[in-house]
């Protein structure tokens, strides 16, 4: 029996809201029970708990429509369907209707312990009955005499015992309906389980795409003028602003270095800055003028680290904050005589600006900017010392200058410093201090100069995190290690431990169970790692599948421990019932005069060695978790495997082969629909007509099968035999559109059995065809879809002898 399932929400589900029409076409069951009705002559009909109809009556005789008209006849009728309709799991009801004595009975359909219908049969004349009561009955409800006899002529009649036998029937289909409802009640929680998971792993994916654009988007649209030089000042990288800000084109900054943009006057300070840099490593910065194409300059704010080989840049447009500055000193110069002006601009100026009293550190004036950049009023900071609300980090750099600029060694600085908020969080800003030549008797004042830059410097560290991180596991690069293993390449860190690792049958593992399962394979593994080494190793994904650790100041006997430790670590981690397992190879530098790369090449060796013993004996193990798997979710498709093996190891018997040839029948009949694990579960049951679109994920399994059997040399010579099981003898099937002998015999064999199997066997969206249908099938496409010498001698020896 068909039935289907209402999909309202998985809410519904979870709190068990459900009625008899949610799990069945009503339409459908009201044949069944026509038909049930017509082939016992018993009425019938199908109620809610409450008594209220689901189905149209069937097969209701003229007497009880009669009785029922009337109205002691409909309240006896009425009582008696609720004595049938009560709850019963133990067996049907048997009552001889209040209105005469007619045979009823009904059976419960109860889903999960809650009962949603009733199955009400009867209006049977017992053949043993007295029909005096019944004409009694009649009399006193007024019925006429005359139809009454013509109603009672009409009436079933039946022994008791048979009709008792008609009822155990009955309750037995109420039994079934039930189960149905429960299975696919239990199905449905499954998959709306399985669409959530999907959603969600969609959802992080999404997420993780996003902020890769929201960081190359911020590279490219920022007005800043971002870039990446080597020491010569050639261009790696630069973003759009060198061309939008400075008015070059794309060839002009082909063919240009970074300094040849400078000032003349600024070129001596700039070769002095990147000296200091090579020597430090830490970031500094000045304050160049950038040559536009039109040949005026540009005040820019020029910051550089140098990473490796590499240095970045990040400079900012302050031509006008620098004009701001050159304003705010004319300012003070005409503050009396335009104080109402210049409190205008102070206030609505784009930077934070502060005048401060140089021997009190109080704020005198502070414009709205400001406030809201440090997140504190006037009179708060005027209760705390700067340094307060200085992060530590930032302390030693700008106590330096401060102490510089009180001591009159410099008149003003600039630092890039973060302030501490009262949420608990800090802000980023680019502050300038200069000294205010004010009366000399309202005491010595300074200037604050306020910009915010949270977001660049974010922006900054984010670009600097990916270009040395692997994005899907967080583990460092390929091109960190190039920079890192020559910091390491020391006498200090000697001996030096090089771990190279590669996961065995990752292709196979992608091949079966999809790219999202081979990622969450990665990370699991990275993870088990990070956690079994020193806070001093350093771990890198080496590429796709392999993974490097450098390990300094130590020997090969604690090099062994840690990777039995990550050994046993990943044996006991499942991911689609498969255990991970890593071949190793390692290998230490103990000599200073040793190249590094000699002990990387020898780990690496050692490694693949490691692998062809480990790889094999693994790749069969995932594909027994595959087909098991497989099988766990279609049962369907293991009876369907079993019995394709016993037909095609039929017919190669009938065909007269080798031994050899009827065993790889066996096995190649149980695994040719393996690469089915890569087709959703929800295609392979659909009970419709596919889509294109199913279909053509559908015609896929024969080449995944391939895939994975492939990647076994045990099972090599099965993988071409699934390849080809969907080929046709007249060219027109897949993958390969092979024709006639062009397809190997196994394959042909394997076609006729699979077709075969799939006719006589029910399918979702079908029932099953006869015996004698099927034969004529495989008749009337012998020489286009089968081999037709094959499709004979099938026919004529080995269906005779199926079951």
């Amino acid at each position: 029996m068909e039935y289907a399932v209402n999909h309202d929400t998985e809410c519904k589900l979870q709190k068990s809201e459900y009625s008899f029409s949610d799990y069945f076409d009503i339409e459908e069951l009201q044949k069944i029970q026509d038909l049930f009705s017509e082939a016992t002559g018993v009425a019938s009909i199908i109620t809610e708990p409450d008594g209220t109809p689901i189905t149209e009556p069937s097969g209701f005789c003229d007497l009880c429509n009669e009785i029922r008209r009337t109205e002691q006849g409909f309240i006896h009728c009425k009582n008696s369907d609720a004595i049938i309709g009560k709850t019963n799991e133990d067996g049907p009801i048997l009552h001889r209707c209040y209105s005469g004595g007619l045979l009823d009975a009904g059976a419960s359909i109860i889903v999960e312990g809650k009962h949603i219908a009733n199955w009400l049969i009867g209006q049977v004349f017992d053949e043993d009955q007295p029909i005096e009561p019944l004409e009694a009955y009649a009399a006193s409800i007024g019925l006429a005499d005359e139809v009454f006899r013509r109603g009672l002529a009409k009436v079933k009649r039946m022994s008791k015992v048979q009709f008792e036998s008609v009822s155990k029937f009955l309750f037995q289909n109420a039994q079934m309906i039930s189960r149905y409802a429960k299975n696919n009640l239990e199905l449905q929680r499954e998959l709306n389980k399985r669409i959530q998971h999907e959603h969600e792993i969609e959802k992080l994916n999404l997420e993780l795409e996003e902020k890769s654009r929201e960081i190359n988007k911020f590279f490219d649209i920022s007005s800043d003028l971002f870039s990446i030089t080597d020491i010569r000042g050639n261009f790696y990288r630069y973003n759009k602003a060198w061309k939008s800000l400075l008015g070059y084109t794309e060839e002009d900054l082909k063919e240009m270095r970074y300094q040849d943009y400078l000032h003349p006057d600024d070129l001596y300070e700039y070769y002095q800055v990147m000296k200091q840099i090579e020597e430090s490593g830490k970031n500094i910065g000045f304050t160049p003028r950038f040559r536009h194409k039109d040949g005026s300059y540009r005040y820019l704010e020029w910051s550089c680290i140098k990473e490796g080989r590499y240095y970045y840049s990040a400079d900012r447009d302050i031509t006008q904050r620098m004009e701001a500055e050159a304003a705010a000193k004319e300012t003070e110069q005409t503050l009396k005589e335009s104080e109402e002006r210049f409190r205008t601009i102070f206030e609505q100026y784009p930077i934070g600006i502060a005048l401060v009293d140089t021997e009190n550190h109080k704020i005198n004036q502070a414009n709205n900017k400001f406030i809201r950049i440090v997140g504190r009023g006037i009179d708060e900071i005027n209760e705390m010392n700067w340094m307060e609300f200085t992060h530590p980090d930032d302390l030693e750099a700008e106590v330096e200058l401060w102490d510089s600029f009180l001591g009159g060694a410099i008149s003003s600085y600039n630092i890039n410093k973060r302030y501490l908020r009262p949420d608990s969080g800090y802000v980023w800003a680019n502050l300038t201090v200069s000294k205010v030549e004010a009366d000399p008797t309202e005491g010595k004042k300074h200037i604050l100069m306020l910009e915010d830059i949270t977001r660049r410097k974010r922006a900054e560290e984010e670009i600097l995190y990916y270009s040395y991180h692997d994005q899907l596991t967080g583990l460092f690069n390929r091109r960190y290690f190039e920079e890192e293993i020559q910091k390491l390449d020391k006498r200090e860190n000697l001996p030096l431990s090089i771990i190279v690792g590669d996961v065995n049958g990752f292709k196979l593992f992608n091949d079966a169970f999809g790219h999202k399962q081979g990622d969450l394979l990665l990370k699991r593994i990275a993870s088990i790692i990070r956690s079994e080494c020193r806070p001093d190793d350093i771990v890198f994904r080496w590429s796709g599948d392999e993974f490097v650790i450098l390990l300094p100041s130590t020997d090969l006997d604690e090099t062994a421990l840690l990777v039995d430790r990550i050994r046993e670590n990943c044996s006991q981690v499942l991911i689609n019932d498969v255990s991970i397992h890593i071949s190793f190879g390692w290998d230490v530098k103990k000599d200073p005069n040793q190249s590094t790369q000699e002990v990387m090449t020898s780990a690496e060796n050692q490694m693949y060695m490691n692998k062809v013993v480990e790889s094999e004996g693994l790749r069969g193990s995932i594909i027994k978790t595959v087909i098991n798997t497989l099988h766990e979710k279609s049962p369907r498709e293991e009876k369907h495997s079993q019995r394709v093996s016993n037909i095609s190891q039929s017919i190669g018997k009938a065909l007269q082969l080798s031994e050899m040839e009827l065993n790889k029948l066996k096995a190649v009949g149980l695994l040719h629909d393996i690469g089915k694990i890569g087709v959703e579960g929800s295609i392979l049951d659909k009970a419709g007509a596919l889509t294109q679109k199913e279909y053509d994920e559908i015609k896929k399994h024969p080449e995944i099968g391939f895939r994975i059997l492939n990647s076994s040399e045990d099972m090599q010579e099965l993988a071409e035999v699934t390849l080809c099981h969907h080929e046709r003898w007249d060219g027109t099937g897949y993958p390969k559109g092979l024709r006639g002998e062009e397809i190997p015999i196994l394959s042909r064999i394997v076609s006729i059995a699979d077709s075969y199997d799939a006719m006589t066997s029910d399918r979702p969206y079908r029932r099953a065809l006869s015996k004698e249908e099927s034969i004529n099938q495989i008749k009337k496409h012998a020489g286009s879809q089968f081999d037709a010498r094959i499709a004979k001698i099938f026919v004529d020896a080995v269906v005779p002898e199926l079951q």
